[in-house]
């Protein structure tokens, strides 16, 4: 069998379509309707930082650098 007749016969992996992420995709909501953690919440994770300014980013414009979550749609906000 020649080699061309040989990689014509090799079997193409199966893609498989990509999960539906767990916090899906919220950008169509309004602010009013996401529950905002109250400034008393946001100090209790951060300790005693002052805070200039509490809104919602989306997590693609949010999140660090170098951390992909597929858990997380880059759609939603955060």
């Amino acid at each position: 069998m020649t080699r061309l007749a040989q990689n014509n016969q090799q079997q193409i992996p199966e893609t498989k379509p990509p999960l539906p992420s767990k916090y899906s995709d919220n950008s169509n909501k309004l602010d009013s309707e996401l529950k905002l953690k109250t400034q008393d919440d946001v100090t209790k994770l951060l300790g005693n930082r002052k805070i200039k300014e509490i809104k919602f980013l989306k997590w693609k414009d949010a999140k660090p650098p170098k951390e992909d979550n597929p858990n997380i749609d880059g759609n939603r906000k955060v």
